[in-house]
Parts: C-alpha cells; structure tokens; sequence
C-alpha cells in the first residue's frame, strides 16, 4: 500500500511536493491545537466545580491566583486558544483549496497536453467522450484523493494527539 501510495506523489512537481509536506504538517499543528483548545476546557470545569480543586492550585499559570483572576485567566486562555485554532484552522483550509485546485489544473493541463501531441491516428481510434472523461473527471478525481490522504493523516494525528493526552 506504501508503494502505491509514493507512485502517487511522482506526479508532484518540486514545489508540490514542498506545498504537500507544508499542508501535512499544518494539518499536525491543527491537530495539536484542537487537542490544546480542549484541554484547556478542563480546568475550566475544575475552576467552576470547585475554587479549592488539587487540580488547580498544581497549575502553574494560575494556582497563586483569587478565584475570580482565575476565571477571567481560563476564559481568556480558553477565548484565545479556540480564536488562534480556527484563524490557523482557516488558514489550512484556504491553503488546501488552492493547493488541489491547482494541483487538479496542472494535471488537467499536463494530460491535455499529451492528448493534443498523440497521433491523428490516435484520435480517429480512440472514442473522444473517453478522452473528455479523462480530462474532467479523472484528474480530479486523483487530486481529490491525494487531498482524502492528507485528511486521513490529519485524523490519525489529531487520534494520536487525543490518545497522548
């Protein structure tokens, strides 16, 4: 599955290759700050079932703190880790779509180039709505998968980052 998996990845020129492994580890980052914007929920419910929690006072932040600094000292880690999650979050998904919308263009544009070069022999052989077919959909749909690779390696991290934690 690996080998068929790395055949893919010679259609990607080098600076896809580059933009895929920056999208991988984003797609991680994304992952380690979803599991940090939920953790910091945790001592937040501490905070509110009880001031004087174990729990609470162990934490460096905020264990010298009155109970009122520390609730205002939560809601704002929780406001402020939740606000850089999605601005990262969003910055991931507008990389993703223009990443594989241009990575589908080229691939479209690289196997057009290919039919137009073939034989006029080729043409007359070769039943043009198979041609079409190739153009529009399999190229895309190549694309979509390298991008459903990239989603599986972000739900296995963010699976991984929960289970660590």
């Amino acid at each position: 599955m690996i080998k068929g998996i790395s055949k893919f990845f010679v259609l990607f020129n080098k600076k896809e290759k580059l933009n895929y492994t920056f999208f991988i580890l984003m797609l991680f980052v994304g992952s380690v700050l979803s599991v940090f914007s939920i953790a910091v929920v945790i001592p937040f419910v501490h905070l509110l079932v009880g001031p004087s929690s174990n729990f609470i006072s162990k934490l460096w932040l905020i264990g010298g703190m009155s109970h009122k600094n520390q609730v205002i000292t939560l809601v704002f880690l929780m406001i402020i880790s939740f606000l850089v999650k999605n601005i990262i979050s969003f910055y991931i998904l507008s990389f993703q779509a223009k990443f594989f919308n241009g990575f589908s263009s080229r691939i479209i544009r690289d196997l057009y180039k290919v039919y137009i070069n073939k034989p006029y022999s080729f043409h007359i052989s070769k039943n043009s709505g198979s041609i079409i077919r190739n153009l529009n959909t399999e190229a895309v749909l190549f694309a979509e998968l390298i991008n459903n690779l990239g989603n599986l390696f972000k739900e296995l991290s963010l699976c991984v980052c929960v289970i660590s934690f």
